[in-house]
């Protein structure tokens, strides 16, 4: 009977301890499996780390046709003065704000991608009316830009994931991306260890109660 009781202890201690361990274990998900500002960290190509908090994903998985090739047809269709080419070094403007420079990697739905000195990231900057995008060498925003300014949200996307990392917005894109995974919150894996230490404990109480009335006359 003590030795029956004692196994029954042992084996509800090894499911409570497996279940909690697993609850605690950082996962990997797919690049649309994580939750708005979700903390998550991406394992780029060339060995580094990135955190953030997720912002969504952009843009089609890669395809046989290049996104290179299916942005310049969209802005030959649309005109190939209404929009910037592809590598062309931009200067933009939000507001009050101080320029941003950088080369033109592509649109993300209301916002415009410029490279940065990272080549794994790309800078997100919002696009509204009161953005002002001129080429580096020009004066101000052309007319033709100006003109096709909303229409620019209809330009196909480079597949990228974006994050919300300290004070900027950047974008991934998902061909520099190794893999990603979840961060566990604060506190979490000190949750996790107390409710081990709780639940321990009463298995520990309950086995010794168990073996008591195994040894009662």
């Amino acid at each position: 009977m003590r030795r029956a009781l004692r196994l029954v202890a042992y084996a509800g201690m090894v499911a409570l301890l497996g279940t909690l361990s697993a609850s605690t274990t950082t996962h990997a998900y797919s690049l649309t499996s994580f939750e708005w500002n979700e903390a998550i960290t991406l394992k780029l190509v060339d060995g580094r780390s990135l955190e953030g908090n997720y912002r969504g994903s952009l843009g089609s998985t890669p395809s046989a046709i290049a996104f290179e090739e299916r942005y310049e047809t969209w802005r030959q269709g649309l005109g190939a003065t209404s929009a910037p080419a592809l590598g062309e070094s931009l200067l933009v403007t939000r507001g009050g704000g101080a320029p941003v420079r950088g080369g033109f990697r592509g649109f993300a739905e209301s916002a415009l991608l410029l490279g940065t000195a990272d080549s794994c990231t790309f800078l997100v900057v919002p696009l509204d009316g009161k953005t002002d995008v001129r080429r580096i060498d020009e004066p101000s925003m052309g007319s033709d830009w100006i003109a096709a300014r909303e229409l620019w949200k209809s330009a196909p996307a480079p597949s990228v994931l974006v994050l919300k990392a300290g004070k900027r917005t950047v974008a991934v894109p998902t061909s520099m991306i190794a893999s990603q995974s979840s961060r566990p919150s604060p506190g979490h894996g000190f949750t996790g260890g107390l409710l081990v230490g709780v639940l321990l404990g009463a298995i520990a109480g309950w086995a010794a109660s168990a073996s008591a009335y195994g040894h009662a006359p």
